[in-house]
């Protein structure tokens, strides 16, 4: 089966509406019945999309938690900015300016790009990298 990397196209000019889409992504994902790992750039990005789970939407209920904490058995959402993605291999939603290693185990990546100069030049090697990983690679233009 081939390996699928999606690029999500914002005009988001911050950080926080990145945050913001990536709810969504996890949200549409989640009522698919997918597992998502979302891979952070730092603890404390884990800590803050931990926070805006519980909040974003207020009539919806995503079942998360921060990899390490909770069940032996996680949650169909699991958040985290570590080495390891145990236990998951659906999709990834790589929030990080960098590939981790583990990314191969996923059959799917989501990656979000902001009109943030910085992000977009990373996210550009990004793409790269999936296209040589031979990833089937898809842009997807998000406007407000």
């Amino acid at each position: 089966m081939t390996k699928k990397s999606d690029f999500y196209i914002l005009s988001a000019t911050n950080m926080d509406e990145v945050h913001l889409f990536a709810c969504k992504l996890i949200e549409k994902a989640f009522h698919k019945g997918h597992k998502i790992f979302v891979y952070c750039e730092t603890e404390q990005e884990a800590h803050a999309l931990d926070e805006l789970l519980w909040s974003f939407e207020p009539k919806s209920f995503i079942p998360h938690h921060l990899q390490g904490e909770g069940p032996n058995t996680p949650p169909p959402v699991q958040i985290g900015f570590g080495e390891h993605a145990s236990g998951f291999n659906d999709i990834c939603i790589n929030l990080s300016q960098k590939i981790p290693a583990f990314i191969q185990q996923f059959q799917r990546v989501f990656e979000i790009v902001p009109q943030i100069e910085e992000q977009k030049q990373i996210k550009r090697q990004h793409f790269r990298y999936y296209k040589e990983q031979h990833y089937t690679v898809q842009s997807h233009t998000i406007s407000n």
